[in-house]
């Protein structure tokens, strides 16, 4: 296990707040081999190697991956396994050879896998035809000078980032767009563009609430000149925010963790300064005529450059944010990786990474879901302990009740802790009111600062409201026998009964309810009905009656 250890850095401004410094964190308890290359922070597990420049990555809804070479053109499946020993280990297999520069890829609804084939300028798509893919790829749309990236939202519109798009693709009296380009092709094929003015616009990413982030280098007439920002654009009308800006260089690929935390892929951490090409950028920002999807002033894509960067210098940058939706905090996740770009969670929370400068796909373990003990069904009580374990000193979330609640799983040693570590919780959280929710528990490893498990879920329904009781039939006034019987039915289904006559104390009954050998006088039969959350008819049914057996000859 690597040990975290905190990294400061100076001038460091990010978006709208600053940065006090950046924190490498250790992911313990991973059961895993650990490659001699290991980044400076995290542990991670080598699942996939052979590649000449992964890039894109994505998980298919049916557990495989999907991964893009850039410089073979090729298309992988890489199908979870495991090795004799039992480590993690992926066969690959090639879905599509013959591709020019494949880059970003995506999944659609209907499982049909979409590629940004950049050196052929379109977007392509491969049927998903039973088990298997067509065998050839159909364009979905062309034009577009280096498309890159790609994400789709919920109703299977896409998002793409590119160098720019030939005007003949552009909806009539549309102005030409200047330097990188975000569009969107709608479900109808429909093509617009969102927002340009980028600097090397690459990843894209939707947050829980389908708000668009993307990173890249800056934007055109930014004041700071920054060589890696985070940006939110709003939806539908494409307003440019930055979130993250400065300390880090050449974001690529983006992805939100299921408790949104966003994680992203970057060249390197560095201080703000003046990069040598800023002086042709403001030349250019000045003089706005750019023709749109044209290179950097040096003439080249720097993705296209056959120079590696400085080894070790990749990393992975996790940021969460307030509720406001701006900056709270930017760590360090995993350093000292090789030209790392596509990133993309499973189910389970695992983080995966092509990393393009070592030919490899790396797996970052996440935590186990929380172990939780048995909750009530139904509850009267507005505020729920929630207990349980889960990786000792885990920060643990709970969804889905009337305001999110945390708690930090015990990190202290028990001696029935195969660890030496207990990992209990219990949390308080608070129910809304008369409903029935469904709560989801996540474990967040090292106190919040790293992955995040897939949710453990419980479903509680809150009630509070007694149920109304009906008799339906029986005696009421003189009864020609001496047996009594009564039936019942409460408004709340599920519900028990309790019923009682002359005063004699309830007792558990149901419906329908005989009393035999009743004398001839007057008796009063009551029965109220409790629900499954515990409450009870304050205001019990009845009804008197008095039998009258009449003399036989």
């Amino acid at each position: 296990m690597i040990v975290g250890r905190a990294r400061p850095l100076t001038r460091t401004q990010l978006g709208r707040t600053v940065l006090a410094g950046l924190l490498i964190a250790g992911i313990g308890g991973a059961s895993a081999t650990f490659s001699d290359e290991a980044p400076s922070g995290a542990p991670f597990q080598i699942v996939a190697t052979g590649f000449e420049k992964p890039t894109g990555l994505v998980v298919h809804p049916q557990g495989f991956l999907l991964l893009t070479d850039r410089k073979t053109g090729v298309l992988y499946r890489l199908t979870p396994g495991f090795t004799a020993t039992g480590e993690p280990a992926f066969s690959s297999e090639v879905l599509f050879s013959g591709l020019d520069e494949p880059i970003g890829v995506a999944v659609e609804p209907l499982e049909d896998v979409l590629v940004a084939e950049s050196g052929k300028s379109r977007l392509v798509r491969f049927r998903k035809l039973g088990k298997v893919f067509s065998a050839v790829p159909e364009p979905v749309t062309g034009g577009l000078k280096d498309p890159r990236w790609l994400v789709l939202d919920s109703e299977g519109a896409i998002f793409l980032s590119a160098g720019g798009i030939k005007k003949e693709k552009l909806p009539k009296r549309t102005p030409q767009p200047k330097d990188d380009v975000l569009l969107r092709i709608a479900p109808d094929g429909a093509l617009r563009v969102v927002a340009d003015g980028f600097k090397e616009l690459r990843g894209l990413a939707l947050d829980h609430s389908g708000q668009l982030f993307a990173g890249a280098k800056r934007r055109r007439g930014d004041k700071e000149k920054s060589e890696g920002t985070i940006f939110e654009i709003r939806l539908p009308d494409g307003a440019v925010s930055p979130v993250i800006a400065g300390g880090f260089e050449g974001p690529r690929d983006l992805e939100f963790d299921g408790l949104g935390a966003l994680f992203f892929t970057a060249k390197g951490i560095r201080e703000q300064k003046k990069s040598d090409d800023d002086d042709e950028d403001d030349k250019d920002d000045r003089a706005g005529n750019r023709s749109s999807g044209e290179r950097e002033p040096d003439g080249r894509d720097e993705e296209d450059d056959d120079q590696p960067s400085k080894p070790g210098k990749g990393v992975i940058l996790r940021a969460t944010f307030k509720d406001d939706g701006t900056l709270d905090r930017l760590t360090l996740f995993a350093g000292g990786l090789g030209e790392p770009e596509g990133l993309a969670f499973d189910a389970d929370g695992n983080l995966y990474v092509a990393e393009r400068k070592h030919g490899r796909v790396l797996r970052f373990e996440a935590p186990a879901p929380p172990i939780l003990e048995p909750l009530p069904s139904f509850t009267q009580k507005r505020t729920l302990t929630v207990r349980g374990t889960a990786e000792p000193n885990a920060l643990v979330t709970i969804l889905g009740g009337a305001s999110p609640a945390t708690g930090l799983a015990d990190g202290s040693t028990g001696a029935f802790a195969a660890d030496g570590s207990t990992g209990t919780f219990a949390i308080d959280v608070s129910l809304t009111p008369n409903s029935k929710q469904t709560l989801r528990v996540f474990a967040t490893r090292a106190g919040g600062n790293e992955l995040t498990s897939a949710a453990t879920e419980a479903t509680v329904t809150h009630d509070d409201v007694p149920p109304d009781t009906t008799i339906t039939s029986g005696p009421s006034g003189p009864l020609p026998s001496t047996t009594a019987t009564f039936e019942f039915r409460a408004t709340e289904a599920g519900s028990s009964f309790l019923c009682e006559l002359d005063g004699r104390g309830f007792a558990a009954c149901t419906s329908p309810k005989s009393y035999t050998g009743l004398t001839p006088d007057l008796h009063t039969f009551r029965v109220k009905a409790r629900d499954q959350a515990g409450n009870e008819d304050p205001t019990p049914a009845e009804r008197s009656f008095t039998p009258d057996t009449p003399d036989r000859p």
